[in-house]
């Protein structure tokens, strides 16, 4: 009898870790492209002295000068290759992503920054679980969701 038990808690805290892991957005991998592809992709953007190749948080980084000799830091989408200047101005407001993620299911949204050309914001996920969020700042899409310990 204490056998049975003993299996049913163990099952039950396994369905509990699954559940957890199911509710992580998977963090978005580097995509089709090489470094020498992004390299070319930043250049026909008309960027120059390209250096600092890097993935991270769902895009490729790159640091370049750009066609009035200015430094840049560029994001290049992993998934079409398109090249964001990470200063540039986002398409989306922070109430835009706010209000996203509200739809989405999302509740207690706050601490919603652009940073690196990128959004973060904290909220619980329809699941209940205290996430941290990084946001595409082209069309709010979740790149990766991070269970917060």
């Amino acid at each position: 009898m204490n056998r049975t038990l003993v299996f049913t808690a163990l099952v039950a805290v396994a369905g509990l870790g699954l559940h957890s892991a199911q509710a992580q957005v998977s963090p978005r991998g580097p995509g089709q492209f090489s470094a020498a592809q992004i390299t070319s992709q930043v250049e026909a953007a008309g960027y120059s002295q390209i250096r600092d190749i890097e993935f991270e948080d769902g895009f490729w980084e790159v640091k370049a000068t750009n066609a009035q000799g200015h430094r840049a830091k560029l994001l290049v989408d992993p998934d079409t290759g398109e090249v964001i200047d990470a200063k540039a101005p986002p398409a989306m407001t922070v109430a835009d992503i706010g209000n996203l993620l509200q739809q989405q299911g999302y509740t207690r949204v706050r601490d919603i920054e652009l940073d690196d050309g990128r959004y973060e914001a904290e909220a619980v996920n329809p699941a209940g679980h205290e996430v941290e969020l990084i946001l595409d700042p082209r069309d709010g899409r979740i790149i990766e969701e991070d269970i917060d310990d």
